[in-house]
């Protein structure tokens, strides 16, 4: 009996631990329309040499591997964390880094993150 409550114990700390990724709670829409907003406005805090029409596709660069000597991937992903705590998208605000670059999530929004990206000129905020 004491080991069937250690282990729902043990459960429950890791499931209180465990954070459910907002690119994955969030409709797929919701999701592109963050990451496109949070890049580029984290391209012009940094002042990234990017042209305005361009503004938001650092972070697709970023995580397809292109090498772009304008963009620093790392202080990207971290000025979009920043940018998530600001709180402009309901939701977003407790974005990790491991989220934020999970190729898995990114594979499965990328027809969503294209339409967002073709269709929606980025908010700056």
């Amino acid at each position: 009996m004491n080991r069937m409550i250690a282990v729902g114990f043990a459960a429950w700390l890791l499931s209180a631990c465990h954070h459910d990724n907002p690119l994955q709670t969030h409709t797929k829409t919701e999701s592109a329309t963050f990451l496109m907003n949070a890049s580029a406005n984290a391209e012009k805090r940094l002042q990234f040499a990017v042209k305005k029409d361009e503004r938001g596709y650092g972070y697709l660069e970023c995580m397809e591997g292109q090498k772009n000597m304008e963009i620093n991937c790392n202080a990207l992903y971290q000025a979009m964390i920043l940018f998530a705590r600001e709180g402009h998208y309901k939701g977003f605000d407790s974005i990790t880094l491991a989220q934020l670059t999970d190729k898995r999530i990114l594979n499965d929004l990328s027809d969503d993150y294209f339409e967002v990206m073709t269709s929606t000129w980025p908010t700056y905020y």
